[in-house]
């Protein structure tokens, strides 16, 4: 029997929130001209924290895609080097392929990148520049151990592996200018080396 949680945390959530950030992207536009019109400084703040700077630019594939899928191959790859227990939760792959690699990722950055580590960087602009980098370098460290305590970890490698890889997607976000695709790219990569791990390592695939 399938845990009810199962469906609200691998299904309900990754299809409202990519749903979410789609409309979010599409009516970015009408959203910033009525909140100007309404001359409220304080929501409009928080618009350009939240939803001004996200964005899905391709530009030069090779740096938004390329470059995202060798990092997060590369960082996996080390980190299996080192004993990391890698390998994912033995779904059935056309449910891995399609919630697990595709809909999480995009819904995870999102919410992680795009909201929480967008809104810091936002307002770790009215810092100090001396203090900048410092305030940047914190709110990565944060962003990330937000993203490894939402998952379930069983062991210390596991631990060790979402922390990183949150780390190289909070760097990708903040290196292409808060474009969420490179850190869409990486984090969907790396979820389906885990789907290929299962197929071809652990034999878990049906």
């Amino acid at each position: 029997m399938v845990a009810p949680d199962f469906y609200l945390n691998r299904i309900l959530f990754p299809v409202i929130f990519t749903l979410l950030l789609f409309l979010v992207l599409r009516n970015k536009k009408s959203i910033k001209n009525r909140l100007i019109e309404s001359k409220n400084k304080g929501i409009m703040n928080l618009y350009f924290a939240l939803i001004d700077g996200i964005r899905l630019d391709f530009g030069d594939w090779k740096k938004t895609v390329v470059l995202p899928f060798v990092a997060s191959l590369a960082l996996m790859m080390m980190l299996s080097v080192f004993g990391a227990e890698l390998h994912s939760l033995g779904e059935p792959l056309w449910f891995a392929l399609s919630f697990s690699g595709f809909l999480s990722p995009v819904a995870e950055e999102f919410l992680v990148r795009g909201f929480l580590l967008g809104c810091f960087f936002y307002f770790s602009s009215l810092t100090k520049e001396k203090y900048r980098p410092y305030f940047i370098t914190g709110v990565l460290m944060s962003t990330s151990l937000v993203f490894l305590v939402s998952h379930d970890n069983f062991t210390i490698f596991q631990s060790i592996s979402r922390f990183s890889s949150s780390l190289l997607y909070g760097i990708l976000y903040l290196a292409y200018r808060r474009n969420l695709l490179p850190p869409i790219v990486a984090h969907a990569s790396w979820n389906w080396f885990l789907i290929a791990s299962d197929c071809l390592v652990y034999k878990i695939c049906w």
